[in-house]
């Protein structure tokens, strides 16, 4: 099998943590940029880190869970927000 097909093969671990920093971090970022409304922020993971729905929503209701209004504040002060 080449390289390119065994490439497109590989999964995304959506439970590691790095990869949830990741995808958290983007969602900050989306929720900060006021480009949409939070709840079509699946979809946008969906098209940006090529997940399912099933994944992205998953990953999107892990965030919203966790989130509290210290935690973004940090967020926003420690990248100059």
């Amino acid at each position: 099998m080449s390289e390119t097909r065994q490439a497109k093969k590989t999964k995304v671990n959506t439970q590691h943590a790095s990869f949830k920093v990741l995808v958290f971090d983007f969602l900050y970022r989306l929720q900060h940029s006021g480009a949409i409304n939070m709840f079509g922020a699946p979809a946008v993971l969906m098209d940006n880190f090529q997940l399912t729905r099933t994944e992205a929503t998953q990953l999107f209701t892990e965030w919203t869970e966790q989130w509290n209004e210290a935690d973004y504040n940090d967020y926003l002060k420690a990248n100059n927000q």
